[in-house]
């Protein structure tokens, strides 16, 4: 329960950091998402979206089957 209190915290923390920043940053700069800013989500890393056939994710799912 400590650890889900310190991510609200975060969470918070890093919204408002990224609002400031976004406000005082350069028209050129990307802007900032509260997750660069956040220690929890920065270690977290998102996986790569794969694109696949339909019949590919018939197979994924339905096991080795034929799948048309």
């Amino acid at each position: 329960m400590a650890e889900a209190v310190q991510r609200e915290r975060w969470n918070h923390t890093a919204s408002l950091l990224a609002l400031l920043f976004n406000v005082n940053r350069s028209p050129k700069a990307e802007p900032a998402r509260p997750r660069d800013f956040n220690p929890f989500t920065a270690a977290e890393s998102e996986p790569p979206l794969v694109k696949m056939k339909a019949s590919e994710i018939g197979k994924l799912l339905l096991g080795r089957r034929n799948v048309t």
